[in-house]
């Protein structure tokens, strides 16, 4: 009855016609929010004309013309039209000769138009060469000269041209065949490659070449069998480039924080004999924070580019320029890069640096992905070819009262709006243009109290521009004022919310929070965000929480024992004054852990990537009681090919939202309503999301989806839908709710 009032009143406002649709429910018009990120650059290079190529493996438009994974810039920064070779997957290495020829690596299989196995090369010209196809079976990291007449490259390959090249290959510039000379058998993945003279500098996640032991860091000479020579300094993470420096030096800049035996964080300067440290040169980065690229100055100084907040002993925002000789911060030149970080530099013929890498702010003015800085350290203004990529909705939660919600997730842009990874989604259902509360990192959880207060945790440092590391509250207020009577100030992640009268469960990768010593899972105070001292519980690896009709706390995640006592990934625990674990409720997962909770009455529905509970099979979902011992249900049993991210329950079924590109043998991937009873699919409700969805909400006769598609419910969507929860077909804005 209630849907034919709905009709009838529809064709009278709006002289639309109503339909039920058996399958697929069809999307309302609204939201639909273009979230813009800046994207992954992998690789740059420099034409000999002055162009500038890009590669990313995200890239998708650059100054909103749709470019994928490949563009070619003006020397003043624009998007030149003219080339578009349209990978058909992402580009992660470029590297150009003398006379213009560009040769691309990546992960595709196709680019301008034709089979390439993740290798190509394009003549000065900018035509793709017909005759040059090596053939590979992975994808390409890393692209530098050979001797004379070849190329090498390294990546995630095992066979070049049908041969067994492990991750690490030459091969003829004129027909692409393999040289079978020069075969290294690297144990891992190559990722970065620098040639100075006959040698090739290598490095990777490897800890062997040829069977000699090489961590992360290797020489090779290039007219030998590609056995590694003595050149050994053996860095403790991978490393991800190489600067040739004065002779008898090199520059090694990655994810390590010891060169051998020594401290050395993020950037150091080795002997090009032997690899021994040079210990003069130290840029003091902190531990966790590192230099991901380097480049000289021209003279006695570097420029050093990564995730730093401080390098040479003074405060620099992921952009420096530090002494060559002994790492020393030198003044007049900090243009601050703020909201993500850099991967590569690229020194330019008049003195200036193009830095690129997945950030959205440059010397204080929006630059995405790619900027230049000038020899003074200035930031050019009119260069910002504004290289972009889809940006993606991680979590959603609803504001009391107004209809209004708050989405979190990672992006730098919201329908044209710059919003730093939040935004508020205000009737009728449009980006509100004055409610603004930047974070400079990913947002992956919010919680929402009864006056409107939202609780925002993630990867993020600042809210902004205010320090608050990974949590955060902002006030009840138009314009997303930060609360700054509250700040927790853990020393690491935090992943996951539950709000409750006693106080704010988080979970995370901290070890302290709150003010006290309390890894992973704590309880923190709504007035000030203090550590509750006698709800102290001992686990690593919480992760998912939810709580039971009767108030027990249930934990998810990856952990082996809570409270000295065993338990396999699932826990229950008081919520009184102390975190008294249930001794009787332990049901245990294998084989993977668990990634969403959500409680029902006596029903713990469970969602995540183990593959059994209590020693029987269950592929990523199960159902157990939440009182008792926790006994597995036997009937209630999906089963999905990925994880789930989120479980929400309803009177009309189980929503599920994740990862996963099928469950019960069939498609519905992504979003789908399971039955309460037995876990098969809903055939009546089918979302049509063409990719990840990460949350879920329910809101009066609608459901809230949020992820990382482009196409929901049988219409465009990107980031942000609403389905109707049943039959109701009516296209008219917040109508019905």
């Amino acid at each position: 009855m209630r849907m034919r009032w709905r009709c009838c009143l529809s064709i009278v406002l709006a002289g639309l016609a109503c339909a039920v649709f058996a399958q697929t429910p069809p999307v309302r018009f609204t939201p639909n929010v273009d979230l813009t990120n800046a994207a992954y650059v992998r690789a740059l290079a420099r034409l000999p004309n002055g162009q500038i190529v890009v590669g990313g493996g995200d890239l998708q438009r650059v100054g909103g013309v749709r470019q994928s994974f490949l563009a070619r810039l003006t020397a003043g920064g624009a998007l030149d039209g003219s080339w578009n070779p349209a990978p058909n997957a992402g580009v992660g290495a470029l590297w150009v000769d003398a006379a213009g020829t560009l040769y691309i690596g990546g992960g595709f299989s196709t680019i301008a138009g034709q089979p390439r196995a993740g290798l190509a090369r394009f003549n000065a010209a900018g035509v793709l060469d017909p005759n040059w196809a090596p053939q590979l079976d992975g994808a390409v990291n890393a692209i530098a000269p050979g001797l004379p007449g070849s190329i090498c490259f390294g990546g995630i390959f095992t066979h070049v041209g049908g041969e067994t090249h492990h991750h690490l290959a030459c091969v003829s510039d004129l027909d692409g065949t393999p040289l079978t000379n020069f075969a290294p058998d690297v144990s891992d993945v190559v990722s970065s490659l620098v040639t100075r003279d006959k040698s090739l500098y290598v490095g990777g996640y490897f800890t062997s070449i040829s069977g000699t032991p090489r961590n992360y860091a290797a020489r090779l000479a290039l007219d030998g069998n590609g056995t590694p020579d003595a050149w050994n300094p053996a860095p403790g993470g991978v490393v991800s480039s190489f600067l040739p420096g004065t002779a008898g030096e090199v520059y090694l800049a990655g994810f390590f924080g010891a060169v051998g035996a020594t401290l050395r964080q993020g950037i150091a300067k080795v002997n090009d004999t032997n690899g021994a440290l040079i210990g003069a040169f130290n840029a003091q980065l902190t531990y966790s924070q590192y230099v991901l690229d380097v480049c000289s100055d021209g003279g006695t100084g570097l420029i050093a580019v990564g995730s730093f907040s401080a390098i040479g002993g003074q405060a620099h925002l992921n952009v420096a320029h530090i002494d060559a000789t002994s790492g020393a911060s030198l003044s007049g030149f900090d243009p601050g890069l703020d909201y993500g970080y850099a991967l590569h530099v690229l020194a330019e013929p008049g003195g200036s640096y193009l830095v690129a890498g997945p950030f959205a702010a440059l010397g204080g003015g929006e630059h995405l992905a790619l900027a230049r800085v000038l020899a003074n350290g200035n930031v050019d203004p009119s260069y910002a070819p504004s290289l972009e990529a889809q940006g993606y909705g991680y979590v959603i939660a609803q504001l009391p009262g107004t209809g209004a919600f708050v989405i979190g997730g990672r992006f730098v842009r919201a329908d044209g709006l710059i919003r730093r990874n939040l935004f508020k989604l205000a009737p009728p259902n449009r980006v509100d243009p004055n409610w603004i509360a930047h974070a400079d990192g990913e947002v992956r959880a919010l919680s929402v109290d009864d006056v409107g207060r939202i609780y925002v945790a993630g990867y993020f440092t600042r809210i902004d521009g205010t320090p608050r590391l990974s949590l955060a509250r902002l006030q009840n207020t138009t314009d997303g004022a930060l609360d700054t009577t509250w700040n927790p100030q853990p020393d690491n992640n935090v992943y996951n919310l539950l709000l409750r009268p006693e106080g704010l469960y988080v979970t995370g990768a901290f070890s302290t929070i709150g003010g006290a010593a309390q890894p992973s899972l704590a309880r923190l105070s709504l007035v000030n965000g203090a550590l509750d001292s006698g709800w102290k519980p001992t686990t690593v690896g919480a992760f998912a929480l939810a709580a039971t009709a009767g108030s027990e706390l249930l934990v998810g995640g990856s952990f082996s024992t809570v409270n000295g006592m065993p338990r396999a990934g699932l826990a229950k625990l008081s919520t009184g004054a102390s975190a008294t674990l249930d001794p009787n409720w332990a049901p245990a997962l294998s084989g993977g852990a668990a990634a969403s909770l959500a409680v029902d009455g006596d029903d713990v529905y469970l969602g995540g990537t183990f593959s059994g509970v209590n020693a029987t099979p269950r592929s990523g979902f199960a159902r157990v009681s939440a009182s008792g011992s926790g006994v597995l249900d036997p009937q209630w049993r999906p089963s999905a090919n990925n994880q789930a991210t989120k479980i929400v329950v309803q009177p009309e079924g189980v929503y599920v939202a994740g990862l996963f590109s099928s469950i019960n043998g069939g498609g519905n991937g992504y979003l789908a309503r399971l039955d309460k009873l037995s876990g098969a699919t809903d055939p009546s409700w089918q979302s049509g999301a063409n990719t990840w969805v990460f949350d879920v909400l329910r809101y009066r006769e609608s459901v809230f989806a949020v992820g990382w598609f482009t196409f929901m419910g049988g219409a465009a969507r990107q980031v942000v839908a609403r389905l109707p929860v049943a039959g109701d077909t009516l296209f008219i804005d917040d109508f019905d709710g």
